[in-house]
């Protein structure tokens, strides 16, 4: 009897596969080691799963395995194929588009997708934000489809880091982006109380008064 291949327990990702398989029948002699081929790569394991790694993305290949005692090596199994997943996609440029002293409005564009064979695989953006000179980690403040944001209740002339990744169903979360610095500018002053005179009746000179 020769190994089965499981390929509900394959874990695959852009450059490796996680492959499980059957134990067979030994025959009356202890199964030694299994070798797997994986397109043109020979691995071999002592146990009924292999890591296969060093694969190229979105790459069929051809697996199939056998196992070895003391007497021979069993047949293999028959091919099932296997593709890899696309590589994560890149974080796009994040740009600040509108600014106030309390808010900012950030867009970004779809390069991220660009490089993606499935456009429709598109899910999700991230956007995280930090005070600059915090100590404090990174906070998530948008998870979604949409191309933009506008982040309120911020605090005049700071510094904030914002970060980027994008999201896809079959390629999952690609990297995030590099810091972004945005500041916010000063507020306005506040407006000035209007200044009104009385008459002193005692006629000392005329004192300004606050209109409260």
């Amino acid at each position: 009897e020769t190994a089965t291949l499981l390929p509900e327990l394959f874990a695959i990702t852009a450059s490796s596969a996680h492959i499980s398989w059957r134990e067979p029948e030994s025959n009356g002699d202890p199964i030694i080691n299994y070798i797997l081929e994986c397109g043109d790569k020979q691995l071999e394991s002592k146990r009924t799963e292999i890591l296969v790694e060093n694969l190229n993305p979105e790459q069929v290949y051809k697996v199939k395995v056998q196992a070895v005692n003391r007497i021979g090596a069993g047949a293999f199994t028959q091919s099932q194929k296997i593709t890899t997943k696309p590589l994560p996609p890149k974080a796009p440029k994040l740009e600040c588009i509108q600014y106030g002293y309390n808010s900012l409005k950030l867009k970004w564009g779809n390069d991220a997708l660009r490089s993606s064979a499935n456009l429709m695989d598109f899910q999700r953006f991230e956007v995280d934000m930090k005070i600059k000179s915090s100590s404090k980690p990174f906070a998530n403040i948008y998870a979604g489809t949409r191309n933009s944001i506008k982040v309120q209740k911020l605090h005049e002339s700071t510094v904030y880091a914002f970060r980027i990744c994008a999201q896809t169903e079959h390629a999952g979360v690609g990297a995030w982006s590099d810091e972004y610095l945005f500041k916010t500018p000063a507020a306005q002053p506040n407006a000035i109380k209007i200044i009104r005179c009385i008459e002193n009746t005692n006629n000392e000179s005329l004192q300004p008064a606050l209109n409260v």
